[in-house]
């Protein structure tokens, strides 16, 4: 994804189940046990943490919208890296169907699609 905000917001409910030492990175584990990892930027675990200000914490409930990443992506520009943010479902086997339903620029809490 492209963000449009310097605000990156959770895409799903659960649980906070990582967040990266380098504050690049959040993992969410859903109610059904599906994990969703938010990755910010490309490369950016060598940036340190410097241009990340995580707002969640290990253990903590949240709900799909709210912010868990702000991003200074002037910093991150000005290192060279991408500033694509990347969602992965890293235990996949436990989707049995993923819909994509909107295209284009989404506003922020808005659904993008359904698992099941």
């Amino acid at each position: 994804m492209v963000p449009a905000s310097a605000t990156i917001v959770a895409p799903v409910s659960g649980k906070v189940t990582t967040v990266a030492n380098a504050r690049h990175a959040v993992g969410i584990t859903t109610d059904s046990g599906v994990e969703v990892l938010v990755h910010v930027g490309v490369d950016t675990v060598q940036l340190g943490g410097e241009p990340f200000t995580v707002h969640v914490e290990t253990g903590q409930d949240v709900k799909a919208g709210a912010p868990i990443i702000d991003v200074d992506w002037a910093a991150i520009k000005a290192a060279g890296k991408p500033t694509d943010v990347i969602v992965v479902f890293t235990n996949p086997s436990l989707i049995n169907d993923l819909s994509i339903t909107a295209h284009g620029a989404v506003a922020a809490g808005t659904p993008v699609g359904t698992l099941a």
